[in-house]
């Protein structure tokens, strides 16, 4: 029995591989149209696993909120994530959370250490460690006294071994991001995982969101999304 059915299905793809070749154009489709529903399908379930499916490895995980809106011209649009000058008010009328953050999404180019590359990571407000709650693997975390000081940056564990080597000697390192000279101040545990809802990867580091940049006056209305995404948590 288990032989006559490896036989039909031999038959079976032997056939099917007739008819593609016989038809080149339809195989070019079939292929294209199987590698899209695969990698679709593949891209739907990492931010499944991602969100749902694997517990947050933060502590206290059960009282973390992402803040979104929606507009009131457009109520039917999905939720996005906060304009600079709603955290702002969420921030100075919160009576309910403990802690307030706030996230931007950015893309760094790395240089100064090593071969320039690039990443995906963040500016945080000084809150945003502490609202998460996770320790440094290495080094500190940012925070309130890094406002008025040089610049820091805190790395992903994976980050750190791909670009110091998983050297200790990485603390207190310089490196530049987009042009400007930044110091090595920490680095996160491996099990430390922050993406945002349409991420398959989490991020790669960490800089310090200072209120003066421009284009993130309290009363405006920031950035594009594409540029500065803000996540209160």
């Amino acid at each position: 029995m288990f032989r006559s059915w490896i036989a039909d299905l031999a038959r079976d793809a032997a056939y099917g591989l007739r008819l593609l070749r016989r038809s080149p154009v339809f195989s070019a489709v079939v292929i294209t149209t199987l590698a899209a529903g695969i990698g679709a399908t593949v891209t739907v379930f990492s931010i499944v696993d991602a969100w749902l499916l694997r517990p947050l490895t933060f502590p206290n995980a059960d009282r973390l909120v992402v803040g979104l809106a929606a507009t009131r011209e457009r109520p039917a649009e999905p939720a996005v994530f906060l304009p600079y000058r709603s955290y702002v008010a969420w921030k100075e009328r919160s009576r309910s959370f403990d802690v307030v953050s706030a996230t931007f999404r950015r893309s760094y180019l790395i240089t100064g250490h090593g071969d320039a590359t690039t990443a995906m990571g963040m500016a945080v407000s000084d809150e945003f460690f502490q609202a998460l709650g996770i320790a440094p693997e290495l080094g500190r975390t940012l925070s309130a006294r890094d406002v008025n000081a040089s610049d820091g940056v805190v790395l992903s564990h994976g980050f750190w071994e791909h670009y110091f080597g998983g050297s200790s000697t990485a603390i207190g390192a310089r490196i530049m991001l987009n042009g400007q000279p930044y110091e090595v101040v920490g680095v996160m545990p491996r099990e430390f995982d922050v993406r945002m809802l349409d991420q398959t990867r989490g991020y790669e580091l960490w800089t310090l969101f200072k209120p003066g940049e421009a284009g993130y006056a309290p009363g405006g209305i920031g950035r594009s999304r594409s540029s500065a995404d803000c996540a209160p948590a």
